[in-house]
C-alpha cells in the first residue's frame, strides 16, 4: 500500500495553525511580561504608599539606591492617604515606564499635596524587575485629590 502525502489544502491548513500557534505564542509571552510586571509594580507602589522604603527598596535597582533612600528621608515626615497609577508605557527596549500620583501630607501639618513619581523599571540579569524612582512634589489643583 502506498503512502500518499496530504494534499495541497491539508498542507496549507497545517502551515496557518502553525503559524497561528506561533503568534499565540508571542501574545501570550508579551501577556505574561505585562501581568508580571503589574504584579511588581503594584506591589512596589503600595509600599511606597504605606511608607515601608525598607521593603520597598528591595525592588530598587542597585546604582539607584543612594537617590531612593535620599528620597525617603525627605519623606519620612509624610503620610501617604492614597495613590492613582496614571499611565504605563511599554517600550520595545524592554523598558517599562509607570506615572504615579501620591496624595500625601505632613504628619505636622494637614495641608493636603500630592507626589507624583516617574517609575523606569527594567528586567535585571536575574530576570527580575529593578526600578529607578523620582518623585517630585507638587500642589493640588482645587478639587484635585481626596480632599
Amino acid at each position: 500500500m502506498r503512502h500518499r502525502s496530504p494534499g495541497r489544502p491539508a498542507r496549507v491548513l497545517a502551515l496557518a495553525l502553525l503559524l497561528a500557534g506561533g503568534a499565540l505564542a508571542c501574545a501570550t509571552t508579551q501577556d505574561v511580561r505585562e501581568t508580571d510586571f503589574a504584579e511588581i509594580q503594584r506591589h512596589y507602589t503600595k509600599l511606597v504608599r504605606w511608607a515601608q522604603f525598607d521593603r520597598a527598596r528591595e525592588f530598587v535597582a542597585p546604582e539607584a539606591l543612594p537617590a531612593f533612600e535620599a528620597q525617603a528621608r525627605r519623606l519620612s515626615n509624610v503620610l501617604f492617604t492614597d495613590y492613582a497609577i496614571r499611565g504605563v508605557t511599554f517600550a520595545e527596549d524592554g523598558k517599562v515606564t509607570a506615572h504615579v500620583t501620591y496624595y500625601a501630607y505632613q504628619r505636622n501639618a494637614l495641608v493636603h499635596f500630592a507626589f507624583d513619581e516617574e517609575q523606569e523599571w527594567t528586567r535585571s540579569e536575574g530576570r527580575s524587575w529593578r526600578v529607578r524612582s523620582t518623585f517630585a512634589e507638587r500642589d493640588l489643583a482645587p478639587g484635585e485629590g481626596m480632599f
